[in-house]
């Protein structure tokens, strides 16, 4: 969660530094498709611990890879 958390906050700051005016008090030009990628590994911390389905590591990793590839 704290990658995740970082991560928009690094995306914010990039936006600011790079897109906004000197001096401004709000973020310009931070768009939702930045936080796409950021929407798998938030759906995996939402989750429960205890789940009623067993998933095998290597099949839930390998969803992970192909869907970060894609």
């Amino acid at each position: 969660m704290l990658s995740i958390m970082a991560s928009i906050v690094l995306i914010c700051a990039a936006m600011y530094v790079y897109w906004s005016d000197y001096k401004l008090p709000y973020v310009e030009g931070v768009q939702g498709r930045y936080f796409i990628p950021l929407l798998l590994p938030f759906m995996l911390v939402l989750i429960p611990k205890k789940s009623k389905y067993k998933i095998n590591n290597n099949i839930l990793y390998s969803c992970i890879n192909i869907l970060t590839l894609q």
